[in-house]
């Protein structure tokens, strides 16, 4: 599925109540992507875990809807949450060597104590796959925060642009002015 269409994946967020931890949970609902050169979201958050990015979340490969145990918080605590999730995006980057493509202000949580999660990695690749032209054909990402770069320079054919860490970081300024 091209991530192209105006309406996204049509991502909805709600507060959840979980039953076996009596606890309240974020639940997502979201049209999953099927794609021969997409990792599955679960194999993407079992290598975060292995990397040490505990806070990646539950995720049942057979399924759209996963819950994280997190509440959304003030948004007055906005930018303590985009520095960790810069951190976090940083630390997958060096360490797991993934980009995670689709940085937006709804993939950014505010936990209970304040803290930030980067969450929603299906739009990922890894480093090697983008460098050897194995990424995505179609732009990838939530128009109104992607790169103004990867929104006016062609992402396929001669002079195509490779996205990268410098993109991400732009969508993360966008996630703050949004």
């Amino acid at each position: 599925m091209a991530v192209g269409s105006p309406l996204g994946r049509s991502t909805h967020v709600f507060k959840a109540y979980c039953i076996e931890t009596g606890k309240l949970v974020l639940l997502k609902d979201t049209w999953r992507v099927v794609s021969a050169s997409q990792i599955p979201k679960h194999i993407i958050y079992e290598k975060l875990k292995k990397q040490g990015y505990e806070d990646a979340g539950f995720v049942n490969g057979k399924t759209h809807f996963f819950a994280i145990e997190v509440i959304a918080a003030l948004l007055t605590e906005m930018v303590t949450a985009v520095r960790d999730a810069i951190i976090a995006h940083g630390d997958t980057y060096d360490k797991a060597k993934i980009l995670h493509r689709d940085i937006s202000s709804g993939n950014i949580l505010i936990t209970e104590t304040g803290g930030g999660l980067l969450i929603d990695w299906d739009l990922c690749k890894k480093l090697q796959d983008i460098y050897e032209g194995q990424g995505h054909i179609e732009r990838t990402g939530t128009w109104q925060f992607m790169a103004a770069r990867l929104l006016v320079i062609p992402t396929d054919g001669e002079g195509a642009v490779i996205p990268d860490r410098a993109d991400d970081l732009e969508s993360f300024l966008s996630s703050i002015w949004f």
